[in-house]
């Protein structure tokens, strides 16, 4: 205590008191794992109540921004913002959530203010050689004026034919001019330009590439490439044998070979044999042409798996792009070896095991895209497995546990960005 008319004069001294017939009101927090989300990925809020938090009536969410106020009802401690919501209202930057607990007597009530990371803007890419003079699968993208606030961090490069939903991730720079290698057809090009924060910018291009046919002097291409121009060149030659093997298929089902001959079909399926009359009908001389280039195709994808799992493992550009390799790489199931089986296997786990590894605030795109192409590389080397069980039947297991393990590295990340 201190006297008001001589603040020198002071005493200390303490009191007891009990207070009867109150309790303590619940304390309620609120978080997510950044305050700085990207539009094109869904919040996910998660609450807590801590103390005498038995008696929970309702659980009610607010959203707050200078043009709206929503409002929700729901008896949940977490909620998960639409990206639509964003998406929608690219104008408004910054937002307000609230959550209050209500209770027979009293409330809880806790905010947080969030932030939305805005993408680049203003800027424009180019690709040369144009659409009109293209000869070569090499090209050249630059681009140009692209701001953000938080700085530019790289150009992601994908491609797609017919399905946008399909696109294929073919390589990344961190400088606005950078080499590219694109498969060979006319294709959509999609530069996404990233900022420090990963929200991004698509801009569109076209591109026509002539069809190489060129499987020779590999080896030294693949002693000169890096990662961007060897998983490329694997990812241009994959799809030219996809392309060269739906031929193949198709013109010796016309030559009187059975499907069931020259397919790989599902695990839970049996190929039924030939009939006798099928055998004696059979263009002898069409099978073993089939089966020459069958398995031209099928060392060269061995020889490129070889290459594949030489490169190393470092970040999350390198694990997409292995992994977008890998899908393309063992996708006609029929040119798959024992050694490319193997090999395609032992990198989808590693992949599987670095992705885990991969701080969990990764961007939701990056993990969707890594995801999807190893859960399908993981089915093609399935797909082929009982065709050598004698060989592989003590690494079965490890396949099954790879494709397990993406699937739950998957889920783990998609349950906060689950729309």
């Amino acid at each position: 205590m201190k006297n008001r008319r001589n603040p020198a004069r002071q005493a200390t001294g303490y009191a007891r008191v009990r207070i009867a017939g109150l309790t303590p009101r619940p304390i309620i927090s609120i978080s997510t794992n950044s305050k700085r989300i990207n539009p094109t990925t869904p919040l996910t809020l998660s609450s807590n109540c801590i103390g005498n938090c038995t008696n929970i009536e309702s659980i009610t969410w607010r959203i707050y921004s200078e043009s709206m106020n929503l409002s929700y009802d729901k008896k949940s401690s977490n909620f998960t913002v639409p990206k639509q919501l964003f998406l929608n209202n690219p104008q408004i930057k910054n937002w307000k959530f609230e959550v209050i607990y209500s209770f027979p007597s009293t409330k809880g009530i806790s905010s947080l203010n969030i932030i939305v990371n805005q993408p680049p803007i203003n800027g424009s890419c180019l690709i040369s050689p144009s659409i009109d003079s293209a000869t070569d699968t090499s090209f050249t993208i630059s681009c140009a004026d692209w701001f953000d606030e938080d700085g530019i961090k790289d150009y992601l490069v994908y491609v797609w034919t017919s399905d946008h939903s399909k696109k294929i991730f073919i390589g990344y720079s961190s400088n606005s001019n950078f080499e590219i290698r694109l498969p060979s057809s006319s294709l959509n090009v999609i530069v996404a330009i990233r900022d420090r924060f990963d929200s991004i910018t698509e801009y569109n291009l076209t591109a026509r590439v002539t069809q190489t046919d060129e499987f020779t002097d590999l080896s030294n291409k693949f002693k000169i490439g890096n990662q961007n121009s060897i998983n490329q060149l694997i990812i241009q030659i994959c799809q030219e044998l996809n392309q060269k093997n739906n031929e193949l298929i198709d013109q010796a089902v016309q030559n009187g070979i059975p499907l069931s001959n020259i397919s790989i079909s599902s695990l839970d399926d049996q190929s039924p044999s030939p009939s006798s009359s099928t055998k004696t009908t059979m263009k002898q001389s069409a099978l073993l042409e089939f089966t020459r280039q069958l398995n031209f195709y099928a060392k060269l994808r061995e020889d490129l798996t070889i290459e594949l799992i030489q490169l190393p493992i470092t970040t999350l550009n390198t694990i997409k792009l292995q992994a977008s390799t890998l899908a393309q790489l063992t996708k006609a199931t029929n040119q798959l070896t024992r050694l490319t089986v193997t090999n395609a296997a032992n990198r989808c786990y590693r992949l599987t095991r670095a992705l885990f590894s991969t701080p969990s605030n990764i961007a939701f795109e990056d993990l969707q895209i890594v995801a999807t192409a190893l859960i399908e590389c993981a089915s093609n080397v399935l797909t082929v497995r009982r065709y050598f069980h004698s060989f592989l039947k003590k690494k079965t297991s490890n396949f099954i546990g790879c494709q397990r393990s993406i699937a739950r590295t998957y889920n783990c990340f998609r349950f906060r960005f689950d729309t």
